[in-house]
């Protein structure tokens, strides 16, 4: 461990061929149950000697933890996850095949588990030419990118299950977890966003000025910042916000009008199956547009307080049928000026 001048830069020798590629953060419960006390460590995947090291923050006379990968794969990445009680973790890496020196006949997806010193593979890629790339982890899940061909997966924590998203010609580099849960990839289309469970195709945003990303990583108020190596460019996306849904808060557009579930005063306005504008997207707002409508000229009636409606007819002697006009002399507006 070597403190580099006067910048508050500290260097961990590696071996002198050392081509480490990725580094992860891990995160420890060294308290109780009842009063957690985080430890913080730092993953990295080093490739040309075949090690997943592990070097705690703030480091202990530069100590690196090696943990040997005995399969013949260029280790790419790697990334942990960790038990509910905070202190078991599972590492997990991707490696590539390599045909230069020194030559790694294998990709593959990698898992160590806990209590094992062996790391095992885990088969998820469709052939041995299927290379995986990236790779992120939560509680619930494990994410990885794949070219050859470009594909999106997911692992469940739970059960292994496996689902996969293509993208066709558009290959896949790091991706991150998003604050609203969702996941986003950067790709040579741009980026793309995946709900939480890898339900569907997701979307694709393009980049303004055209290119690729690569690098990626989420700020603090959600906003994407990427890197486009074919622009020689850094980038910043901020996402939309989602669209409100049926009977959630209501979210005021920028034209001032409110979108959400009608209150209860409002359900005599309701437009007719088939003939509202339901669902309808606002071109400017980007929520959905659900208020029901009326026709024009027409108006909602209500009664005052304290004042009753009469029970009888004083035409007919009979009740008068609410809804039904033209009957016995009871019009729609006579009916309405009885509850008045």
């Amino acid at each position: 461990m070597v403190t580099e001048g006067s910048f508050p830069t500290t260097v961990f020798p590696l071996e002198p061929n050392a081509k480490a590629e990725s580094i992860k953060l891990r995160t420890t419960n060294i308290g109780t149950p009842g009063t957690p006390v985080n430890a913080y460590s730092l993953l990295f995947a080093e490739p040309e000697n075949k090690y997943i090291g592990a070097i705690a923050i703030p480091s202990v006379a530069g100590e690196i933890v090696r943990m040997p990968v005995a399969q013949e794969t260029w280790l790419w990445d790697v990334a942990v996850t960790t038990a509910a009680d905070g202190k078991t973790h599972t590492y997990w890496a991707t490696g590539q095949k390599r045909t230069s020196n020194p030559v790694r006949p294998e990709n593959g997806l990698y898992r160590r588990s806990p209590g094992q010193m062996a790391w095992e593979r885990i088969e998820v890629l469709r052939g041995p030419d299927h290379k995986p790339c990236y790779i992120i982890a939560d509680t619930e899940a494990v994410w990885l990118t794949t070219q050859n061909p470009n594909m999106v997966i997911r692992i469940s924590l739970a059960d292994m299950t496996v689902k996969n998203e293509e993208l066709g010609t558009a290959a896949p580099e790091q991706l991150a977890f998003g604050k609203e849960g969702q996941v986003w990839v950067a790709s040579s289309a741009g980026l793309h966003e995946f709900d939480a469970r890898l339900s569907g195709p997701g979307s694709l945003q393009g980049l303004p000025h055209g290119g690729g990303a690569k690098g990626l990583c989420v700020g603090t108020n959600g906003e994407l910042w990427y890197t486009n190596p074919t622009r020689k460019s850094l980038g910043c996306y901020t996402p939309p916000p989602p669209p409100v849904r049926r009977g959630h808060a209501q979210r005021p557009d920028p034209g001032g009008v409110a979108r959400g579930h009608p209150g209860p005063d409002e359900g005599c306005r309701r437009a007719s199956a088939g003939r509202g504008v339901r669902g309808q997207r606002q071109a400017d707002s980007g929520y959905s547009a659900d208020l029901p409508r009326r026709s024009a000229g027409s108006e909602v009636r209500r009664r005052s307080p304290g004042t009753r409606v009469a029970h009888r007819s004083a035409r007919t002697g009979r009740s008068p049928r609410r809804g039904r006009r033209g009957r016995r002399g009871n019009s729609g507006a006579e009916c309405r000026a009885r509850l008045q």
